[in-house]
C-alpha cells in the first residue's frame, strides 16, 4: 500500500517560517498518522526537530530561487 507523501519547503531566511509551519505539520500528523513527510530546508535539523514532532525525512536545500 502506498501512503500519501507531502514534501514541504521551509525557508531559512528568518520571519519564523518553521514556527508557522510546524503546528500545521504536527496537526496533519495527528489527523493523518500515515502521511509521510519530507522537509526541504537549510534550517538546521535540530531546530526542525525541536518544532516538528511528526516523523519526517530531511533534505538540505536552500529552497528559494534567486
Amino acid at each position: 500500500m502506498t501512503y500519501p507523501h507531502l514534501v514541504v519547503a521551509i525557508s531559512d531566511h528568518g520571519f519564523g517560517h518553521v514556527a508557522q509551519t510546524a503546528p500545521i505539520l504536527n496537526a496533519l500528523h495527528q489527523h493523518m498518522p500515515q502521511l509521510r513527510l519530507t522537509v526541504r530546508s537549510a534550517v538546521p535539523l535540530a531546530q526542525l526537530r525541536s518544532r516538528i514532532h511528526a516523523p519526517f525525512a530531511h533534505l538540505t536545500s536552500e529552497g528559494d530561487i534567486a
